[in-house]
């Protein structure tokens, strides 16, 4: 009787494995992955995108396809990618208390920059007024609109 016993202990502990049901206690960690996208729908390469915890801290990289992928112990998480060129994305804070794969799949939003340099014509230092008259002219990229050249110059904008 011994040796059916060790037998159907083992059959059943076969069939707890092969059905994923051990009793074992799961991994304390989940899977987060997603893609990172431009506007235009292309993805965004060799992004960072970290994960910020009370007690764990991890940045990864997205892939030349925009996928990134990472494990985290379960916890609350902040979420921040920073690409040269784009708006940071934030993730508000989340938690994760389950064994499962979340997907963040999102937008990277195009961050513009306008310089605008005012210079007065007799070498005096720009007042509010000269400011405010700066910043009401309407730029296009690449050139000005007419603007009054004897309050101030506008020397450079950005895209």
């Amino acid at each position: 009787m011994p040796l059916a016993s060790s037998v159907l202990l083992s059959v059943v502990f076969l069939f707890a494995v092969a059905s994923g049901q051990t009793g074992l206690p799961a991994s304390q960690t989940f899977h987060v992955q997603g893609t990172i996208k431009d506007p235009t729908g292309a993805v965004v390469p060799r992004a960072n995108v970290a994960f910020h915890g009370k007690q764990f801290d991890q940045t990864v990289t997205t892939n030349d396809h925009g996928f990134y992928q990472t494990d985290l112990p379960f916890g609350s998480y902040t979420m921040l990618s920073e690409v040269l060129g784009f708006r940071p994305y934030r993730r508000p804070l989340f938690r994760v208390t389950l064994h499962e794969t979340i997907n963040f799949d999102f937008t990277l939003a195009v961050r513009s920059t306008c310089d605008i340099v005012v210079v007065r014509n007799d070498g005096g230092t720009p007042t509010p007024a000269d400011w405010e008259a700066a910043t009401k002219e309407v730029m296009f990229p690449g050139r000005f609109l007419p603007y009054p050249v004897d309050r101030w110059i506008a020397v450079s904008a950005l895209d």
